[in-house]
């Protein structure tokens, strides 16, 4: 997947979007429905994921380093706090 306007996806309906090792970095998905969503080696690095849905969202070996998670807390345990 490749994301060219990365702010364009706050508040989407992203579930069930396979997004396998998609490079989000730096991505604005505040509010974003990611339900489902196969998110495994995605680089999601400084992404901004606050009040963003993860449930059931696969993020295995994804990178959340510096992410802001819908806890607001980091990168820190399963969806949906990441």
């Amino acid at each position: 997947m490749v994301v060219t306007e990365l702010g364009g996806l706050r508040g989407k309906d992203l579930s069930d979007v396979d997004m396998f090792a998609a490079d989000l970095t730096g991505a604005l998905l505040t509010g974003a429905d990611l339900t489902g969503a196969n998110l495994t080696n995605a680089n999601l690095t400084r992404a901004n994921l606050a009040d963003a849905n993860l449930t059931d969202a696969n993020l295995k070996d994804a990178d959340l380093t510096g992410a802001k998670c819908p806890s607001g807390d980091g990168a820190t345990g399963d969806p949906p706090h990441c």
